[in-house]
């Protein structure tokens, strides 16, 4: 119904084949693309270590992380979505993944949704996780999500799917209230489920259909690769693997692999992410 949105800018100065993809491929389900990669365990391990002694308890999650979102403000085009038929630049970058309160089958889970500006350096984004998994985990948290959620399911069942219907439409005509977008855990850069922590491998995530959510990462569980060296000898070493579905209405495949070339960069070097950025250093779409 209309074309200005609160969480994105609408993007008119594309190729009109890519302006024409929405318009053939209308859900992300059907235009979903996989790929996965594996990085040394060593490198994690080690920098998590040298950065424990100088007081700064990172995890594989908030280095993937905090690497995802530079990411985003050099590569900006992983940072679209589609509703509608329409092609948007998000304003923001989000991220969404789930917290348990603890590690049992019955244990409460809370979405968790953060937002960054893209100047933030690692251990700031360290911080912020940290911070924000130790309020829900001691019952602390204001957490939007949380409460949108029980706002729905207090009504009865016929009540909830119209207005699940309801909200969907709102979406879809550009409508949707800002305070709902915030809060919802469908409208972001990146959903990320870590099944490492439960000692699973990578998955592959289905994006949703509803919401804006282009890129779906898995992280799974360490497993031991064998690889040959240079002297074409077998040897062993740990690799976890990240498993990503992206809707390709987004970028093209070139575009697509250079970004995963430099999310690799970030992976195998940690350092890089110790620095702010300046604002004009951020990428930014094109009109």
């Amino acid at each position: 119904m209309f074309s200005k949105r609160t969480d994105g800018r609408q993007i008119k100065g594309l190729d009109p084949i890519f302006r024409m993809i929405p318009y053939i491929m209308k859900t992300r389900a059907e235009s979903q693309v996989m790929v996965k990669q594996d990085f040394r365990c060593e490198v994690f391990d080690g920098y998590i270590k040298s950065k424990r002694a100088e007081g700064h308890d990172l995890s594989y999650m908030s280095i993937l992380i905090a690497a995802y979102v530079r990411l985003l403000t050099q590569r900006p085009q992983l940072n679209r979505f589609v509703v509608n038929g329409r092609i948007y630049a998000r304003y923001g970058y989000e991220v969404v993944f789930v917290v348990k309160k603890s590690l049992t089958d019955d244990s409460d889970e809370m979405l968790l949704k953060l937002h960054f500006d893209g100047t933030e350096n690692i251990f700031e984004i360290n911080d912020m996780i940290t911070n924000e998994v130790k309020l829900i985990r001691n019952g602390q948290a204001d957490n939007l999500t949380d409460k949108l959620a029980k706002l729905f399911m207090k009504q009865p069942n016929p009540l909830i799917k119209g207005d699940v219907r309801f909200v969907m439409k709102l979406d879809d005509w550009n409508m949707m209230p800002r305070s709902v977008i915030e809060a919802s855990p469908f409208h972001c850069s990146m959903f990320l489920t870590n099944v490492k922590s439960i000692k699973l491998n990578y998955i592959y995530h289905h994006l949703y259909n509803f919401g804006t959510a282009s890129v779906f990462l898995s992280l799974g569980k360490s497993n031991d690769r064998v690889s040959l060296n240079r002297q074409s000898e077998p040897e062993s070493e740990k690799v976890f693997t990240l498993g990503c579905v992206l809707d390709e209405r987004i970028c093209d495949g070139l575009y697509l692999s250079r970004s995963l070339m430099l999310l690799e960069k970030y992976m195998n070097d940690p350092s890089l992410l110790e620095e702010n950025l300046t604002e004009e250093q951020i990428v930014r779409d094109i009109d």
